[in-house]
């Protein structure tokens, strides 16, 4: 218990809901504007935001970390074009619960590129997430059945 005494155990949890209001504000905007719209005003802000901490922290990638940073933008501005327009088309409980999927992914990855292995409380924590999210889509999913 005394990870959450500590100022940093707070800062998951404002990211969390920093989060959960850009998709709820990305669901709405995104049923008027284009998606390069919204990709150009997450990128003004977000951009805006990270580069507070350059004025102290930065230093100059070499040639490999630059095509790394190349590519890593390239992978986000793919993955947040597809989040958009699933934001869009579906109901955003349903795309959430979607979301936790990066859970696995993670896990596989932090594995295959760092060996990490999860400990069981990670993976235990993880299987709830990933249960509530089957019981929530199963539950939407027969209530919308229902009203059909």
């Amino acid at each position: 218990m005394d990870g959450f005494n500590e100022l940093n155990a707070v800062i998951p949890l404002i990211g969390a809901l920093g989060a959960a209001m850009a998709v709820t504000s990305v669901r709405k905007v995104s049923q008027t504007e284009p998606t390069a719209t919204l990709l150009a005003y997450q990128s003004v802000f977000v951009g805006t935001l990270a580069s507070v901490p350059l004025f102290w922290l930065w230093t100059t990638p070499d040639t490999q970390g630059v095509l790394l940073l190349l590519a890593m933008g390239g992978l986000a501005t793919v993955g947040q074009w597809v989040g958009i327009n699933a934001l869009r088309l579906g109901e955003a409980s349903v795309i959430g619960n979607m979301e936790y999927s990066k859970l696995i992914y993670a896990a596989i990855l932090g594995y295959a590129v760092f060996g990490e292995m999860p400990d069981i409380y990670t993976v235990l924590g993880a299987s709830i997430i990933v249960a509530s999210s089957i019981y929530i889509s199963h539950h939407e999913a027969k209530k919308k059945a229902g009203a059909l």
